[in-house]
């Protein structure tokens, strides 16, 4: 004759173990609600690093309440300049971290070329950033001056400074409020008037 008491028992530890997986899923979503790039969407394009745009998806600008402070770093430009990415002030900071000779990177230099045609550079840096270990500082510096390109550029491959600012891809941008908190990630080729319109939500706040 079946055991069962033994077989309710089981029964009821499968059921048990059912409900925490699922407890377990529902704490993970929760979590992902509430991360800086998930709070509210803008549309960003995804890019791989070797075959261009290949996907879109929504990428968010944090609220003020879930924005997390930015990484601060001390670097070197391709001048040869030391400074910390504190030392811009209250000012909004796009950070766009990029490759030399990088199909994606060079359409992402003519759209931040856009950009800084409209910001007040008092109150907007841009930041280019390569750590890719096959680029170095003076082709980096050699290829922003063919692009007549003058804003601070580094090239740096310490882990610290990809781990800070990771890009799943080239270009990868991130926005920096005047605070001093990250605001908006764009993984792939963002537009400039997708960066103007972040940069002036940022500047009213």
């Amino acid at each position: 004759m079946p055991n069962t008491r033994g077989i309710s028992v089981g029964i009821a530890s499968a059921i048990a173990l059912v409900l925490l997986v699922v407890a377990a899923l529902a704490l993970s979503a929760y979590r992902e609600t509430i991360s800086p790039w998930t709070s509210t969407p803008t549309e960003t394009t995804t890019t791989s690093i070797t075959t261009g745009p290949t996907s879109t998806s929504t990428a968010p600008t944090a609220s003020t309440e879930t924005r997390l402070p930015a990484p601060d770093l001390q670097l070197t430009d391709v001048q040869g300049n030391v400074f910390r990415l504190t030392d811009f002030g209250a000012r909004v900071i796009i950070l766009t971290v990029l490759r030399i000779e990088d199909e994606p990177s060079r359409l992402q230099l003519e759209e931040l070329k856009s950009t800084g045609k409209t910001v007040d550079p008092q109150e907007v840096k841009i930041v280019l950033l390569d750590y890719h270990p096959d680029d170095s500082a003076e082709e980096l510096k050699s290829y922003l001056t063919q692009q007549n390109v003058t804003w601070t550029a580094v090239w740096d491959t310490s882990p610290n400074v990809s781990q800070a600012y990771p890009a799943p891809g080239t270009p990868t941008t991130f926005v920096v409020d005047k605070q001093f908190r990250l605001a908006s990630r764009f993984v792939g080729l963002v537009t400039s008037s997708e960066l103007e319109a972040t940069v002036s939500r940022l500047l009213r706040e």
